[in-house]
Formats: C-alpha cells, sequence, structure tokens
C-alpha cells in the first residue's frame, strides 16, 4: 500500500486519516520488506516524494473491543537516515 501525505492531517508528530478515505483494508497490509515479516505501508511526501515506510504497531480498542484505529510508526532505517523522524506515527482510524 503507498499514501500520498495529501492523504493526512499533521499534527503532533502524527498523521492521522480515515480508513475509508485510504480505502483501508488491514488484510491487505504489505509486507514493507521482502526478508521480514513486518507489515504496513509506505507514505510519499506530495511535496518532496520521499517516501517513508510505516509499520504496523498496534490497534487500539475501545471498552468493547471495537477496533478505534490502527497505529503505525516509522520504520527504524528512515529513523536512522532521518533522526527527526524519531515518534512520528500514522494512525488511520477506523470509521
Amino acid at each position: 500500500m503507498r499514501y500520498s501525505t495529501k492523504l493526512f492531517t499533521f499534527t503532533d508528530r502524527t498523521f492521522v486519516s480515515e480508513a475509508s478515505t485510504l480505502q483501508f483494508d488491514p488484510e491487505q497490509m504489505d509486507r514493507i520488506y521482502a526478508d521480514a515479516c513486518d507489515e504496513g505501508f509506505t507514505m510519499e511526501s506530495h511535496v518532496t516524494g520521499d517516501e517513508v515506510k510505516f509499520v504496523f504497531r498496534e490497534c487500539t480498542q475501545d471498552e468493547e473491543g471495537d477496533i478505534i484505529a490502527y497505529v503505525f510508526d516509522v520504520d527504524q532505517y528512515a529513523v536512522a537516515r532521518n533522526p527527526k523522524l524519531a515518534r512520528v506515527q500514522a494512525h488511520i482510524l477506523n470509521d
């Protein structure tokens, strides 16, 4: 999966979008590296064209067990290349 930053809002080091906006299906997440089982997506800057991989970390749920959001972290290799990406996340809201 590949998404443009145009589809997200960015506040407090977090990209946020709704699943319906992205046509996000958690069953269709890609392995982000051929030699690893990490799943996630690639985000492409609509300004620079730079790409960053995001790795699935967890689902947040309400007290009834319904999924509120899918939470992703920037992959470690991107952070190693650009430390400014440390602690940047992406949240895809389950709408």
